[in-house]
């Protein structure tokens, strides 16, 4: 039997990518990926319609230095990355994603990358579990202001 409080949440999440006039296009489900959980796995997966040739090139996470989200670990043959978020803070993340096509040459590829970047790319937005409770609490609940005359 497994032990549930050791266990992470996985998110999966489906990226269809396309090739068009030297440029890609992706579409991932879900486009805004809801964390409620500590330390949960992200993984984007490239679905059968994505062609085979197609794999991801580079991932960046904006805002630059954030904390929340693991430098992404993109597998061996480009067709899976994944982040674990700690999901400690509410914030919104995003995803930038390149693409390339594996059995083009460098320099093709390198035209190519710099129109592959998609305008919707993912969003992470993190809502830790006791930031829904604190902010039911302070909604619900007047302060009391605890200061005796005197």
């Amino acid at each position: 039997m497994r032990d549930k409080a050791n266990e992470s949440t996985v998110i999966n999440v489906k990226v269809t990518v396309t090739e068009s006039g030297g440029s890609f296009n992706a579409t991932y489900f879900p486009p805004i990926i809801p964390v409620k959980d500590h330390d949960t796995l992200i993984r984007f997966h490239l679905d059968a319609d994505t062609p085979t040739e197609i794999v991801v090139d580079t991932v960046t996470i904006l805002p630059l230095g954030q904390t929340q989200l693991s430098d992404p670990e993109i597998s061996s043959n480009g067709k899976k990355v994944e982040v674990t978020d700690k999901n400690t803070v509410k914030e919104l993340f995003h995803l930038n994603f390149t693409y390339k096509n594996k059995h083009k040459s460098a320099a093709e590829t390198a035209a190519i990358k710099d129109s592959s970047k998609a305008d919707e790319y993912p969003q992470v937005d993190n809502d830790p579990p006791g930031a829904r409770a604190a902010s039911i609490c302070a909604d619900e609940y007047p302060q009391v202001d605890n200061d005796p005359p005197g």
